[in-house]
């Protein structure tokens, strides 16, 4: 019996590259952070909660992205989200579904969730392979047929 080389390797699903608009709100979020965080520390009064909100909204943004998965790796025996702070190891067994956002049209969804035995719900992010496609890979590692 012949080994295949390509079982050993993951199958890597990279996430979205960054859009333009994308990229332009982000420059804006910061100067406006940083254009508030200017504001409070240069006058003369205690700030109040209220002029800290922005602030607060840019970092809490900045968190959820930095905690957003950056890639998706299939592997043999477990899917593996991957991002800048975290790695997330979850085992095939583990896993009781896989489906769309939207029940029963997963050309309709825009994200994938997983369903854990223990009634979890893990979402997927979203990769620069179509929706159909990871969903398929999934399903056919875990043993269910994959909806249309």
């Amino acid at each position: 019996m012949q080994h295949d080389p390509r079982e050993e390797q993951p199958r890597i699903l990279l996430r979205e590259e960054v859009r333009r608009w994308e990229a332009v709100m982000l420059a804006v979020l910061v100067i406006a952070a940083v254009a508030v965080v200017w504001w409070i520390g240069t006058r003369n009064r205690p700030g109040s909660l209220l002029s800290m909100l922005p602030a607060t909204v840019f970092f809490a943004v900045f968190v959820l992205t930095l905690l957003r998965p950056k890639r998706v790796e299939l592997r043999d025996t477990e899917l593996v989200l991957r991002s800048a702070a975290r790695t997330r190891r979850i085992p095939y067994e583990e896993i009781a579904t896989v489906r769309g956002d939207i029940p029963s049209r997963i050309d309709w969804s825009t994200r994938l969730e997983l369903e854990l035995r223990d009634g979890r719900t893990v979402w997927v992010p979203s990769t620069r392979e179509q929706l159909a496609v990871v969903h398929e890979l999934i399903s056919e590692r875990i043993g269910q047929e994959p909806a249309g």
